[in-house]
Formats: C-alpha cells, sequence, structure tokens
C-alpha cells in the first residue's frame, strides 16, 4: 500500500478545475423564456385567438421540457456529468 504524501495532496489541489461562477447563470435562462412568450402573446393580439395563444404556450412548454428531458438523459448514458467550470 503507497503512504499518501502531503506533497501529492498539495499538487492535486494545484491541479484542481478553477473555481469560478458558471459561465451562464441559471436566473439567464428567464429571458429567452420570456421572449418566446412575448412573440406569441404579439401574434396574439394580432390574430385575437386566445385558442391559438394557449396551444402555442402547450408546445413551448412541451418542446422546452423534451430538450430538458434528452440533455438530462444524454448526460446520464455518457456517464458523467460535464464539469461545472
Amino acid at each position: 500500500m503507497n503512504p499518501i504524501l502531503y506533497e501529492s495532496i498539495v499538487l492535486s489541489f494545484q491541479n484542481s478545475p478553477p473555481n469560478h461562477p458558471s459561465q451562464y447563470p441559471s436566473w439567464a435562462l428567464i429571458f429567452p423564456i420570456l421572449l418566446g412568450i412575448a412573440v406569441f402573446a404579439a401574434f396574439q393580439i394580432v390574430m385575437q385567438s386566445a385558442h391559438d395563444f394557449h396551444h402555442a404556450l402547450l408546445g413551448f412548454t412541451e418542446a422546452l421540457l423534451i430538450t430538458l428531458i434528452f440533455t438530462d438523459v444524454t448526460k446520464v448514458v455518457a456517464g458523467r456529468y460535464r464539469p461545472d467550470w
């Protein structure tokens, strides 16, 4: 059995990934979602059909959720999560 050396612990911390905040903060995802809803609302004002606006929001939500599920499943199947730096 190899003893754990102090130098190897120090070197492992020096070679660790940088401790930076996330490149894309999670609150920044709200802007594209609100932009999509605003586009649907603008067309609803022009077309004046609440039924079409409701279906547009349902389709938008379904597309967003399917994309998130596909991304998470792909990460799990790949075997490891992406690093957070």
